[in-house]
């Protein structure tokens, strides 16, 4: 045997663990700007806002009601494991912190990269060098800070880990697994353990076999995790038999039927459970659908030329003509995959390329909020990192064919992987800065796209939170609506600007265009309501409360606001089946269990006087006539009140109680005579003297107001 001499170790030592060191340093600095950025957006309705995550009772809840994933409704979403992540993070932070929410989702990152290396080194045809390589693109990618920053988003990195994990079980098991567990007995036993072994070894070697080729199905575990945290994860049976068509010859398609069925059904059911509470949010079917072919082309371009990166594009839905080229470039990707599959080398580049065509389609089928969003790419984009490897180990060995060239082609191929990721690096830093903030967030969004009329509405109010140019940023907002009209979620925002800067009249102007742009929208509803109320319009806030409720019977916030309005009034019965209904829908609601309390405690207090007045008698009655007035049942209270009379005509008290009552349905008439029956029978009454004598003026006002309109 010949040793390796010292320029082959030196060689070894660059070629496996340079590169390795140098991408931990890459990550280590690209990364070290993340931790100080803050929430954004869709975090705060999922997380900060969200009354379910913030304590780990609720965790049983997030696999019963869809509604618990955020406190906004149209957002309900069956993810019990991101949510209950996202519990155990504020839990551990003892406030919704987002540095600890941030580095619980680094550390799943970090965790994907290792099982993607793991993946595209397995895969045929790779190498550790060029598993690395692919890890690196994922790792750097600014497409992967617009995934690790937005903190509610975190389902898509368990999406990604999920599907690269149930990919390296199913190529691992069992063919890269040992053949057998050598117990290592010698061929001539010599103690008693050495017979042992010997004898315990074919019996061990059988079981093993049976174990590794039963239909266990170990590697839908990850896959099964993954899509309890997003439904992206399904796309996974699809890419699953793109890798058994293209690089998996020893099995057949059919084999793939048990991770179809797994992946359909955890999309399909919670699909069918949450459509109905995000159907107005949605856009058209038809031009959603007709708008997706254009998407995955911007993907593409997007994974090649990050520069572009925003958290809102800004991107509006196409027509058939208008979105020709879409469908050009679609049909484009898919022959060249369909090509590069053609040639057994360029099959693994065709699978990458279909990993990120196929990893598109779950959001693709179903029409979400926005027609784009950056990490809606994040899974696809893996695929497209393995197609860009693989394309560069083929041109690699096509250029270092011979001895001569081969020093030059590796420099060639260095420097071309060094500047892109370098590049991809340095952007991603970019990327992390851009997250800090809101303001910094939506700047970038605008700067980048400044006729995008929700970024520019976003920003403003960024900055109104800031305190920067109050009336300047509304006055921006204001023109953003102008560009983008017919868009409730901007109006909605204007809404709440204006009623911050004390603009009540523009406030009312906004929420009625809200109900005009989307008159069926029951949350629009709520929230006028909810305005009406603060404005003390009782009746109007009573009757759009009551709309949002027609159109929807668990919209919680148009509940809240009628049982706020019922507590007030002392309704107690209202309470109670306001309260009641409410947490039948949510049963675990705070508000609805403390309203029921006060209610019953309210109504309990009744009961006992009512019980007490006859056996005490006239005081009796006056107490209870006292009780019913304060829960504003005037009519109880005057019957309580004519009780007391008959026990004793001669009760003042008694007609005082009559009078207030009489007040306070606003019967004024009634309420003078009752006063001076009060005051001719128990003259010591103040307090009834001085409401006689001013109810005796307004009815004298009133009287002359009258004789005046008659002249």
């Amino acid at each position: 045997m010949i040793a390796p001499n010292n320029s082959q170790k030196t060689e070894d030592l660059v070629l496996n663990w340079l590169p390795l060191v140098l991408l931990l340093g890459a990550l280590a600095l690209v990364w070290s700007n993340l931790f100080q950025n803050g929430f954004h957006f869709d975090d705060f309705h999922i997380i900060v806002n969200n009354r379910y995550v913030h304590s780990l009772r609720n965790i049983p809840h997030f696999f019963r009601d869809p509604r618990a994933f955020s406190s906004i409704r149209e957002y309900a979403g069956w993810r019990p494991l991101l949510s209950a992540t996202f519990a155990l993070d504020y839990a551990k932070a003892h406030e919704a912190g987002p540095q600890l929410f941030l580095i619980d989702t680094f550390v799943w990152f970090i965790v994907l990269l290792f099982f993607v290396f793991v993946l595209f080194r397995i895969i045929p045809g790779g190498s550790r060098l060029s598993a690395l390589f692919g890890t690196a693109l994922v790792g750097l990618h600014p497409v992967t800070a617009d995934t690790v920053n937005y903190i509610s988003q975190r389902g898509a990195v368990f999406a990604a880990l999920g599907i690269v994990m149930g990919l390296g079980g199913w190529i691992t098991w069992p063919r890269l697994l040992p053949r057998r567990l050598d117990l290592g007995a010698p061929a001539v036993p010599k103690k008693w353990w050495d017979e042992f072994r010997k004898n315990l070894q074919p019996k061990l070697d059988a079981a093993w076999r049976r174990f590794i080729h039963a239909p266990l199905g170990f590697y839908l575990i990850p896959v099964l995790l993954a899509l309890l945290a997003s439904p992206g994860a399904a796309a996974f049976a699809l890419i699953l038999l793109a890798y058994v068509i293209l690089l998996d010859s020893g099995r057949a398609p059919r084999q793939v039927i048990p991770a179809g069925i797994l992946c359909a059904v955890l999309w399909i059911a919670p699909l069918a459970v949450t459509w109905k509470y995000g159907a107005q949010a949605r856009p058209p079917l038809a031009s959603y659908w007709m708008t997706q072919p254009l998407v995955a082309v911007r993907y593409l371009l997007t994974f090649l030329n990050p520069g572009m990166l925003t958290i809102d594009s800004g991107l509006q839905s196409v027509t058939l003509i208008s979105g020709l080229g879409g469908l050009i470039g679609l049909g484009a990707i898919v022959a060249l995959a369909i090509f590069a599959a053609k040639r057994v080398e360029w099959r693994p580049v065709a699978f990458g390329l279909w990993w990120f065509l196929l990893a598109l389609i779950p959001d693709a089928l179903v029409p979400q909020r926005d027609l784009e969003a950056t990490p809606r790419m994040f899974v696809a984009m893996i695929g497209l990192a393995f197609a860009l490897t693989r394309a560069g180990v083929i041109v690699f060995e096509r250029f270092s064919g011979s001895e001569k060239s081969r020093l030059p082609a590796l420099i060639a191929a260095a420097a071309a992987g060094v500047l892109l990721l370098a590049g991809f690096g340095w952007e991603t830093s970019q990327r992390n800065a851009a997250w800090e903030t809101e303001e910094s967030i939506w700047h970038d969004a605008v700067d980048k796209n400044p006729r995008n009329g929700r970024a520019v509405v976003h920003y403003a109010e960024a900055l109104i939170d800031t305190g920067i140019g109050v009336p300047a940023s509304y006055d921006m907002m204001k023109q953003a609506a102008v560009r983008t009209p017919q868009d409730a979620s901007i109006e909605l925002t204007l809404a709440r600007t204006a009623t911050r800067l004390g603009r009540e009249d523009e406030t009312e102007a906004h929420y009625k265009r809200i109900l005009a742009i989307q008159p069926a929208w029951a949350s629009g509803y709520a929230l006028y309501a909810e305005w009406l109320l603060r404005q003390l319009r009782i009746p109007e806030a009573i009757d759009n409360a009551n709309k949002a409720i027609a159109l929807q019977p668990d919209e919680l916030d148009a509940r809240r606001t009628l049982t706020d309005i019922y507590l007030e009034r002392h309704d107690w019965d209202k309470v109670t089946q306001l309260a009641g209904d409410t947490l039948r829908f949510y049963p675990f609601d705070e508000d609805g269990t403390r309203a029921m309390s006060v209610a019953g405690i309210a109504m309990d207090e009744i009961k006992q006087e009512e019980s007490r007045a006859a056996s005490l008698g006239r005081n009796g009655y006056l107490a209870l006539s006292v009780t019913y007035f304060k829960n504003q049942r005037y009519e109880d209270c005057i019957r309580a009140a004519r009780e007391a009379l008959k026990l004793d005509p001669n009760t003042g008290e008694a007609w005082a109680n009559i009078a207030t009552a009489y007040h306070a349905m606003g019967k004024l008439d009634e309420s003078v005579d009752a006063l001076k029956e009060a005051v001719r029978l128990s003259p010591d009454l103040v307090q009834a003297k001085i409401h006689l004598t001013a109810e005796l003026e307004e009815q004298a006002n009133r009287h002359k107001d009258k004789d005046g309109s008659k002249q």
